[in-house]
């Protein structure tokens, strides 16, 4: 989360810049981009990908260019082929309800499982760990 910059502002109510808040606000850009870049990287490989989960109900969703575009009860694995994602604003946002969903899921001790385009398979360990910084 970035600094707040009231700090920063003299008496007369302009902003002053040193070299120690120069860095501060470098430092915070790096890190908020780097979380971006994360997000960005999970939005991809969840835009084609078959996510298995259990909140009470065992259901696999088939998520195919942003999309989902299969449900089913029960552990199914259907094949999972890459597929051109137009990343537009409704494509971002349901890829990002999706994943907040999985985290509720996975913060609740249920187990979920991604089937990935390139054939990798993100078991619910790898997903724990994951789910949190996206």
């Amino acid at each position: 989360q970035a600094r707040k910059d009231e700090d920063f502002q003299g008496d007369d109510g302009e902003e002053h810049w040193d070299p120690d808040r120069v860095l501060r606000r470098l430092e915070d850009t790096l890190v908020f981009f780097s979380l971006e870049l994360r997000r960005a990287a999970w939005l991809r490989r969840l835009a084609n990908a078959a996510v298995t989960y259990d909140d009470g109900v065992v259901r696999t969703l088939l998520v195919r260019g942003g999309r989902v575009s299969r449900r089913a009860d029960g552990d199914v694995r259907p094949a999972v082929r890459p597929e051109p994602v137009e990343f537009d604003i409704a494509t971002y946002d349901r890829l990002r309800v999706l994943t907040t969903e999985l985290r509720r899921v996975a913060g609740k001790g249920g187990a979920v499982t991604m089937l990935l385009a390139s054939g990798a398979e993100l078991g619910p360990d790898a997903l724990a760990r994951i789910l949190p910084w996206v």
